[in-house]
């Protein structure tokens, strides 16, 4: 009986340790961050050299997918953190979802409605981009009135790079 003990104990152990390499993800608890890294950590600026493992790809996809999905629901419940992770798969475009500046700028004005300073900060950054790539003058006006509305506001949330940005521009 004792070495049935033993036996039992080795194999809960090493069980044990197997699972604990499975990447597992919840978007009520676990950062966006945790997703993101784990994510690219066989791709090193877009790069695949070669090390991917298929099974995290698609474990990846498969989180992101549920997570947007979470994410975008709770934004829509006006949930401020919910809106900047949503945006931040789009600007960043991992885990199967592509790149889209349009809904990452979306969610981005959302967000800062809501009161996050980064995303207003990044709204203003897309206006100013407008601004500097537009040659109507009615247009440029309104893109620049646009941009120093949302620097202010990042600015007024305490967000100190705006200040600098609203000084500037």
């Amino acid at each position: 009986e004792r070495h049935m003990n033993k036996i039992l104990l080795v194999l809960a152990l090493s069980m044990g340790i197997s699972f604990a390499d499975e990447f597992k993800f919840d978007p009520a608890t676990d950062s966006i961050d945790d997703l993101y890294k784990f994510c690219i950590k066989n791709h090193k600026a877009g790069v695949n050299f070669g090390n991917d493992n298929s099974a995290d790809q698609e474990l990846c996809n498969k989180y992101t997918a549920e997570a947007l999905t979470y994410y975008k629901e709770q934004c829509g419940l006006g949930k401020k953190d919910a809106c900047v992770s949503a945006s931040n798969i789009y600007y960043l475009g991992f885990g199967g979802i592509d790149t889209n500046k349009e809904i990452f700028f979306e969610y981005s004005k959302k967000a800062c409605e809501l009161g996050d300073a980064t995303s207003c900060d990044a709204v203003g950054d897309e206006y100013k981009s407008k601004f500097n790539g537009e040659s109507n003058k009615k247009s440029k006006k309104e893109y620049k009135n646009q941009a120093k509305y949302y620097f202010k506001k990042a600015c007024d949330l305490g967000y100190k790079l705006s200040c600098d940005s609203l000084e500037r521009f």
